[in-house]
């Protein structure tokens, strides 16, 4: 039983051992999936440039009517304070000190500082 539901499925063997540890694994498997569990280590060792560059790939097939000029815009700001860091080294700390290098440069963070 899994979320109320019998699951019944052939593990294609007929020893009980291994049997035993197929379910556990599909079990295991529902589990992560039912709670949204994933290993995403690949995706947190990306650059923040690798992930801005991927964003504006699938942001230009998503809008394709509108002109992705603000978001190369934005993406070439971020890229060149952040780009080489990888996104499980991204801190409110670095994010601060972007939106400090933004504010002296007068870019559009100064206004969401200001608020």
């Amino acid at each position: 039983m899994f979320a109320g539901r019998h699951i019944q499925e052939s593990t294609k063997t007929k020893k009980k051992t291994l049997a035993k540890m197929a379910e556990e694994k599909r079990r295991r498997e529902l589990e992560e999936g039912f709670n949204a569990v994933q290993d995403r280590r690949k995706d947190r060792i990306q650059t923040v440039k690798q992930t801005a560059e991927d964003y504006l790939n699938k942001y230009q097939i998503k809008h394709p009517a509108s002109t992705p000029g603000y978001m190369k815009y934005v993406i070439k700001h971020l890229t060149k304070h952040l780009g080489n860091r990888m996104l499980i080294d991204i801190t409110e700390k670095e994010i601060e000190e972007y939106q400090l290098a933004r504010l002296k440069e007068g870019g559009p963070a100064s206004a969401l500082m200001r608020k």
